[in-house]
C-alpha cells in the first residue's frame, strides 16, 4: 500500500475550470491515432446504495458522451462497511471496508474502474492505482434536516444524529448542550430514523441530497460559491434591497443570532426542513462533493477518465488530500478541510480539534481551530505548507 499524495497538478492546466481534455488520441470511431482497437467494454463499479448508483451514472453518462463507441457497463458490489450497519466504522476498519474490494477487482481486471464519493476514500490507495479523475464538484455543504415546526436555540438540549466527528465538534461549537448520536445507514435510511423520532435532527452532506434528487437543484439553491459572495450580508442590509430582491433573499438567507454566522437556504419538503449549512460554522469534509473515479496508474481507461476529468474539482481533491497527507489525518479524525478558487486564486480552509481537549473521557471542552490561508493556484503545494504548520 502506498500513500497517494496526488498528481503534478501543473499538468492539469488547473487554472481553468472546464472540463480537461487530457488526450486527443481517441477517435469517434473507435480507433486510435495508429489505427488500432479501442476496448469494447469497459466496466464500472459501484455500490447498490441509491446514491452510489447515481453517482455512478453521472460518471457513465460523461463517458458515453465522449466514447459513445465503448459499452461502459455497471457492476454492483456489495462492501464489508454495506452489509454491517450496526457498529460503527472505526470498529472494522474504518472507510477502507467501503473502497478495499473496489481496489482488488480493479487489480484482478474484474472491473476496470470504481466511482467513490471522494471524501469516504482513505488516504491509502492500493499500489497500481490512482484517482484519475473527478467529475465537477457538487454543493460541498453539510445539511441540517429536522421537522419542519421546530427551532433550535443557542442554549438548547436536543440529539443529533452524525456518526462524524467533524460534524459532531462542529455543531456542538454552535449548540453546546447537543448531544450526538451515531447514525449509519443510507441517506433515506437516516431520514427515515429522523422520522421516526430516533433524532430530533440529523447531518447529511448537501451533494447526496441533491443527487438524489431529495432536494430539487434549481437556481434557488444556492452552490457553496454563491453563498461566499453574500456570507457577510445580514438582515438589515437584505432589507434595504428592492421589494422582489428582498423576498427571495428571504428565502434564502438565515442569519443565526446565537453565533453571526449566516446560513444559505432553508428549504422545507415532506414536512422536514432542510438548511444548508455555512462553511463558516460547518466546514466541509476534505472532498465533499466530489466523485472520484478510481483506474489504473496507466492505459486505455486511465486516458479516457484523464479526458472527462474536471480540473477545477481535481485540483481541489489534489490540496484538500495533500492537507490529510501532512497532518497525517485520515477521513475519521475530526478535520475539515476546504478550498475555494477564483480564476488563479486560492482559499484555503482548515478546521481541527485539538487533539488534547477531544478525549470524551475526560469531557473536556472542545476546542475548535480554524485557519485560511489565500495565495496563486499555481502555488497550491506552498499554501498546504502554510496552513498546517
Amino acid at each position: 500500500m502506498s500513500v497517494e499524495k496526488g498528481q503534478n497538478i501543473d499538468k492539469l492546466n488547473t487554472c481553468k475550470c472546464t472540463a480537461v481534455d487530457a488526450t486527443d488520441k481517441f477517435r469517434s470511431d473507435g480507433m486510435d491515432d495508429e489505427g488500432r482497437s479501442l476496448k469494447k467494454t469497459v466496466k464500472v463499479g459501484t455500490r447498490g446504495s441509491k446514491l452510489a448508483l447515481a453517482q455512478t451514472e453521472l460518471v457513465i453518462d460523461a463517458l458515453r458522451e465522449r466514447f459513445p463507441e465503448i459499452d461502459f457497463q455497471m457492476v454492483t458490489m456489495s462492501t464489508r462497511g454495506d452489509r454491517d450497519t450496526s457498529r460503527a466504522l472505526l470498529e472494522f476498519g474504518g472507510k477502507a471496508v467501503f473502497v478495499e474490494k473496489f481496489e482488488e477487482a480493479i487489480l484482478k481486471g474484474d472491473i476496470d474502474i470504481a466511482v467513490h464519493s471522494a471524501k469516504d476514500m482513505p488516504m491509502e490507495i492500493m499500489d497500481g492505482l490512482t484517482i484519475a479523475g473527478t467529475l465537477p464538484r457538487a454543493c460541498p455543504q453539510d445539511v441540517l434536516i429536522y421537522k419542519s415546526g421546530r427551532t433550535f436555540d443557542k442554549n438548547d438540549s436536543f440529539v443529533v444524529g452524525t456518526s462524524s466527528l467533524r460534524r459532531q465538534y462542529q455543531i456542538k461549537d454552535m449548540y453546546p448542550n447537543v448531544v450526538c448520536k451515531n447514525l449509519r445507514g443510507n441517506v433515506g435510511t437516516r431520514i427515515q430514523k429522523l422520522a421516526d423520532g430516533e433524532y430530533d435532527a440529523i447531518v447529511l452532506a448537501a451533494a447526496g441530497l441533491e443527487r438524489l434528487g431529495i432536494i430539487e437543484k434549481t437556481d434557488d439553491v444556492l452552490s457553496v460559491q454563491a453563498q461566499t459572495k453574500i456570507e457577510k450580508i445580514g438582515v438589515s442590509e437584505v432589507e434595504k434591497s428592492t421589494e422582489t430582491e428582498t423576498s427571495e433573499m428571504k428565502d434564502k438567507v438565515i442569519v443565526d443570532k446565537n453565533n453571526g454566522s449566516v446560513e444559505c437556504l432553508k428549504i422545507q419538503k415532506d414536512k422536514l426542513t432542510f438548511r444548508y449549512l455555512s462553511t463558516e460554522s460547518m466546514l466541509p469534509a476534505a472532498c465533499q462533493g466530489i466523485i472520484a473515479i478510481e483506474t489504473r496508474t496507466s492505459g486505455e481507461v486511465y486516458e479516457m477518465v484523464r479526458a472527462i476529468n474536471d480540473t477545477e474539482a481535481y485540483t481541489q481533491l489534489t490540496c484538500e488530500r495533500a492537507v490529510l497527507n501532512r497532518l497525517n489525518a485520515g477521513c475519521h479524525e475530526p478535520i475539515g478541510v476546504y478550498s475555494e478558487l477564483y480564476g488563479d486564486h486560492m482559499k484555503l480552509s482548515l478546521m481541527k480539534a485539538d487533539a488534547s481537549t477531544s478525549d470524551k473521557e475526560k469531557d473536556e471542552e472542545i476546542q475548535i481551530h480554524r485557519k485560511t490561508v489565500e495565495g496563486n493556484t499555481a502555488d497550491w503545494e506552498q499554501l498546504v505548507e502554510r496552513l498546517t504548520r
